[in-house]
């Protein structure tokens, strides 16, 4: 991933790290979108609800998480 000099570094949650990786691992992008971006842009901490984008299909998606996440 190509970092811009200017953008700013945040802190992300573990379970959307680990999420993000088993994207990358499978060949799909993966991208945090939604409040939680809005919140630690805006200096607030982030609630624990995550809003995702992939290129994935919703049948990639689900082989991606299978074995991983409780309930699709």
């Amino acid at each position: 991933m190509d970092r811009s000099p200017s953008a700013p570094r945040v802190d992300v949650d573990p379970v959307a790290v680990e999420l993000g990786e088993r994207f990358q691992t499978a060949g799909f992008e993966l991208y945090l979108v939604g409040g939680a971006v809005r919140d630690v842009l805006a200096g607030r901490a982030p609630h624990h609800e995550f809003d995702f984008a992939t290129d994935a299909t919703p049948e990639q998606t689900i082989n991606v998480i299978n074995g991983w996440a409780d309930r699709k």
